[in-house]
C-alpha cells in the first residue's frame, strides 16, 4: 500500500481554503496542522501513530482531514 502524502494533502488542503497553489508563506503551519488532524484521526480510528505515514487513507478519512 502507498501512503497518501502530506504534500497531496497540503495541495487539497489549499484548493479548499482558496489558497494560490503559488503561496507557499504558511505551508509550514497548515502542514503542521494537517499532522495534527491526521494524528487525530489515527487516535479516533484506533490506528498506532504514524499509521497513515505508511498505509492508505480512505477517502472520508482524507476528507475530514482536508475539512478540519
Amino acid at each position: 500500500m502507498a501512503a497518501t502524502s502530506t504534500a497531496d494533502i497540503l495541495t487539497r488542503v489549499k484548493q479548499n481554503l482558496i489558497i494560490e497553489a503559488s503561496y507557499t508563506t504558511d505551508d509550514t503551519l497548515i502542514t503542521g496542522l494537517i499532522a495534527s488532524a491526521v494524528s487525530y484521526a489515527e487516535g479516533k480510528q484506533n490506528r498506532a501513530p504514524g499509521y497513515y505515514g505508511t498505509n492508505d487513507m480512505p477517502a472520508a478519512t482524507f476528507q475530514a482531514i482536508v475539512m478540519l
